[in-house]
């Protein structure tokens, strides 16, 4: 029997996968701002320091300890990062 032959330009080749997004490294600090591995990105602005009720500007927003974003909860905030954690994965976003 006669076999098709496997051409590079057959319609049926498939195209290469687009790479895909590196995960969030647990324990690590980003500077700035963090793409995300689903996509979206965490931006740091500024922080609103207090000892007693510090604040952070986060993707626009005025947030505090206990806000989520993107799905991250901010767990911590100092006078120049934030620490955000999700699924058991630690991360930490300092100012530029």
């Amino acid at each position: 029997m006669d076999q098709p032959e496997n051409r590079a330009g057959d319609a049926s080749a498939q195209p290469a996968a687009p790479p895909q997004p590196r995960a969030l490294s647990n324990g690590r600090t980003y500077r700035g701002s963090v793409s995300l591995p689903e996509g979206g990105q965490i931006e740091l602005g500024g922080v609103a320091w207090s000892e007693n009720d510090p604040h952070a500007l986060v993707n626009d927003r005025v947030v505090g300890v206990g806000a989520l974003v993107e799905g991250f909860e901010i767990t911590w905030i100092a006078e120049d990062r934030i620490a955000l954690e999700k699924d058991g994965v630690k991360i930490y976003l300092a100012l530029k």
